[in-house]
């Protein structure tokens, strides 16, 4: 494997897992916050750790949000020189809107400003129907690389779990010279 096939597998490799995580990281806040939410209406006392896994995990998803935005813009310009307009890109930049004023809001909540709780979750509402267009388009983005010379005659394995190609066969690490595409 040579360098840059090397730097493109990383590469890979640290995107697809930093969307999974932070997926996983959307629905860890959506159950933290919607036990919050119960917890506060139900009068019931609070765990201790509930309020600052939800406040970790928002930050957390924050920086895997950005880290995305970053690997999106940085493989877009080195392979096409320039960003051009898609619905990708259109998709991916509401999202880190989303998350930044979502992370920004929670800041903001609290017993004197209670109607900032209600803008917290319309966006985050928001920003599943954002992260949605981001992963459908962003599958778009994945069927036109595995496609090309960078993604390995059509061949892609997501997250490095030995996924089949597209024409169905399971993929080798031997296949060919570069690593197995991922989104």
């Amino acid at each position: 494997m040579n360098l840059p096939s090397l730097i493109w597998w990383v590469w890979t490799k640290i995107s697809s897992w930093s969307m999974v995580l932070s997926l996983l990281a959307y629905l860890v806040l959506g159950i933290t916050g919607i036990s919050l939410f119960s917890l506060r209406h139900s009068k019931h006392p609070r765990p201790s750790w509930l309020r600052p896994l939800h406040y970790i995990t928002g930050w957390v998803m924050v920086g895997l949000v950005l880290l995305l935005f970053a690997i999106g813009l940085v493989s877009t310009l080195g392979i096409y020189g320039t960003l051009g307009r898609s619905q990708h890109l259109i998709a991916g930049l509401s999202v880190v809107l989303l998350v930044l004023l979502s992370a920004g809001s929670a800041t903001q909540i609290s017993r004197k400003r209670p109607w900032v709780r209600a803008v917290h979750v319309s966006i985050n509402v928001a920003l599943l129907v954002a992260f949605t267009c981001v992963l459908l388009t962003g599958w778009q983005v994945v069927q036109k690389y595995s496609t090309s010379s960078i993604g390995r005659r059509g061949n892609f394995d997501i997250l490095g779990l030995g996924m089949r190609s597209l024409n169905g066969n399971t993929i080798q690490s031997s296949d060919a010279a570069l690593p197995q595409f991922c989104c």
